[in-house]
């Protein structure tokens, strides 16, 4: 890789072999690979997808919620997907929701806010 470089939603990336737009259309859609210690540093309170997905997910309270199975980029905030016995559950990437993240011991600590877990 040469560099890459942020744009809007997306980032540009200029690798080696690539001559001009041509050859690299033909690697539109492609996966590209990225060792973990080549990534950037994160502030505080931020983490990769990878480490999300798969976490066993509980309310403060300790009630098993499932495990994060997917995340959804929106707008504002990532959406945490989580399946489990109650169906699935979308939890909002927020401070107010996730309490804490435990990417040692696979878990994460959650607090429901009202309508984000339906009754019945």
């Amino acid at each position: 890789m040469l560099k890459v470089r942020p744009h809007k939603d997306l980032l540009i990336v200029s690798l080696e072999g690539l001559r001009d737009r041509e050859d690299a259309e033909r690697w539109r859609g492609s996966e590209v690979l990225v060792r973990r210690e080549d990534l950037p540093p994160l502030e505080e309170d931020e983490y990769y997808w990878e480490e999300i997905i798969g976490l066993e997910v509980f309310t403060k309270e300790g009630e098993p919620l499932g495990r994060v199975t997917s995340i959804l980029r929106t707008g504002g905030s990532d959406v945490y997907v989580v399946e489990g016995e109650k169906g699935e559950i979308m939890l909002p990437a927020i401070k107010q929701v996730v309490l804490e993240v435990d990417r040692e011991g696979g878990r994460m600590v959650v607090e429901l806010l009202e309508g984000l877990l339906e009754e019945g």
